[in-house]
């Protein structure tokens, strides 16, 4: 049975000077402090975890690729998808970030805590980037799109995912399909018959050369 490989313990190191310029607070302005301060909080807060497993694939057909537990559908990933493994992957941001959310109508607040969010699971998606075996040309899909994989194959990873696997992310697919916490992903890690592959291409929401949905970096 192939082995689970956790990150955990992971360390996030949040740049004031970034995070600031990026939600245009300058120092001159009352609510940089408090940004710097919730910011310093999630840094000593902050828990993000991920994991990946490799998945031996069982069986191809036109539409999907059978591994152990699930059967993958998405027409795209069968079609791209030139190795004999795929790399089941989750990540989020943890937890206890959730945590520094205060009682009360505070957006201004939660949306700088959603950025802090977002950055934790961007960091932490790069270092289990760089944990996973040294593929030719291995990229990255996820449920997001009927164009790419529809979202219920949220489901189906799930399913795939060993119980302990789950135990320690800590993350929860609701019945409509959304994950907790809400800065959370889960995909597969493929090798990409075409050199060029991005499933930015297939997206219906992005496929743009004006749009793009920022993503954490894979």
């Amino acid at each position: 049975m192939n082995a689970i490989h956790y990150l955990d313990g992971f360390t996030v190191r949040y740049d004031l000077p970034t995070l600031s310029e990026q939600l245009k607070l300058t120092a001159d302005l009352p609510e940089y402090e408090e940004f710097a301060k919730l910011l310093e909080q999630a840094a000593a807060a902050a828990d993000p975890r991920a994991a990946f497993l490799p998945l031996p694939i069982l069986e191809r057909r036109h539409q999907s690729l059978s591994v152990p537990g699930a059967v993958f559908v998405s027409p795209l990933l069968a079609r791209q998808c030139a190795g004999d493994t795929l790399y089941l992957f989750a990540a989020s941001c943890g937890n206890r970030l959730d945590k520094l959310h205060r009682d009360g109508d505070d957006v201004l607040r939660d949306y700088w805590l959603d950025v802090l969010k977002f950055e934790a699971l961007r960091q932490v998606s790069e270092e289990l980037r760089h944990r996973l075996p040294a593929v030719d040309n291995l990229k990255a899909i996820e449920p997001t799109d009927e164009g790419i994989w529809p979202l219920s194959g949220l489901r189906d990873l799930f399913r795939a995912m060993p119980e302990p696997m789950r135990q320690f992310l800590a993350i929860e697919l609701t019945d409509n399909l959304y994950m907790l916490p809400n800065k959370s992903r889960a995909g597969v890690y493929f090798q990409a018959a075409d050199a060029d592959f991005c499933p930015c291409h297939y997206c219906k929401h992005c496929h743009s050369k004006h749009h793009r949905i920022r993503q954490p970096v894979i």
